[in-house]
């Protein structure tokens, strides 16, 4: 499996768990790969994020919304987009199918 590195560049004060939560890493090889021994961080400090070179890719994938009108579900949705329910589930944090007319329904393909 293909790694490859992120530079991050603190804006604010960030705590290293929001970082991993970001990048889908666990927190403790962030502080392993930069030598950190507290979970805070400087403003402007550097970080080296080691991450999948597939996640990398992923992040650049397009991403479209879909707007739910009268009629949609879920899986009328997932159908439309050739996508999984479960996929569509995932990206969008739902842990039912339960959605309102107005909600913006995020598409990853």
């Amino acid at each position: 499996i293909a790694r490859s590195r992120v530079y991050f560049s603190t804006s604010s004060l960030f705590q290293i768990a929001a970082i991993a939560r970001k990048y889908k890493i666990p927190y403790s090889l962030i502080k392993k790969q930069d030598r950190l021994k507290t979970n805070r961080l400087r403003l402007k400090q550097r970080l080296v994020i080691p991450v999948l070179a597939s996640s990398i890719r992923a992040s650049y994938a397009k991403k479209r919304t879909h707007k739910v009108r009268s009629g949609d579900t879920l899986l009328s949705i997932a159908k439309s987009y050739r996508i999984s329910l479960k996929k569509l589930k995932k990206d969008n944090r739902l842990k039912t199918s339960m959605i309102r007319i107005g909600d913006l329904i995020v598409i990853n393909n």
